[in-house]
């Protein structure tokens, strides 16, 4: 008698796969802080990202008959600043991310989202310098996630599911 084999991705509790989810905001939160380091830089103009505002939605690694499917649909916001090196006056400013989805993790226009200055130029350079960049480190966070389950080691992640442990074959001699 062979036993059988648990999908790969399935969890020892659930070594039949049927349908598993895991909660990835926690993984989210701490991805999307590290947007606090954001700078980009227009002509001389230097634009930073001070605080993550609320992260907000949902987002679950579920495994359904042992088929892994990375679900997000966030909303957040950025308070950033914009000054001049050869000055300390700084003028704040908001980026609205409003839909951060994995329906949209494939638009070549990347996800939707509302820059707020009190210049209209200001505002014209964080579209122009900042937001291209936060596009293409939300699409790099967003191959981390899919990434997770294919990690060699369990628990990399806050909120990976760890693989099932291999079922090994029973031996079937044939006469």
């Amino acid at each position: 008698e062979v036993a059988s084999k648990a999908p790969e991705t399935a969890s020892a509790w659930n070594a039949a796969g049927t349908w598993e989810e895991k909660s990835m905001v926690p993984w989210w939160k701490d991805k999307l802080a590290l947007l606090k380091a954001f700078k980009a830089d227009h002509h001389s103009l230097r634009i930073t990202v001070d605080q993550l505002g609320d992260v907000l939605g949902e987002a679950q690694v579920v495994h359904i008959r042992g088929i892994p499917r990375f679900l997000f649909d966030l909303r957040f916001e950025l308070d950033i600043s914009c000054g001049y090196p050869t000055s300390s006056k700084r003028y704040p400013g908001k980026v609205k991310v409003l839909e951060f989805s994995n329906d949209l993790a494939e638009n070549e226009d990347g996800f939707p989202v509302e820059v707020s200055m009190a210049d209209e130029s200001d505002r014209k350079a964080v579209a122009t310098a900042l937001v291209p960049k936060l596009q293409a480190t939300l699409k790099e966070y967003v191959a981390e996630y899919r990434a997770q389950v294919a990690m060699p080691e369990a628990g990399a992640f806050p909120g990976q599911l760890p693989p099932a442990p291999k079922a090994k074959a029973a031996r079937h001699d044939e006469a």
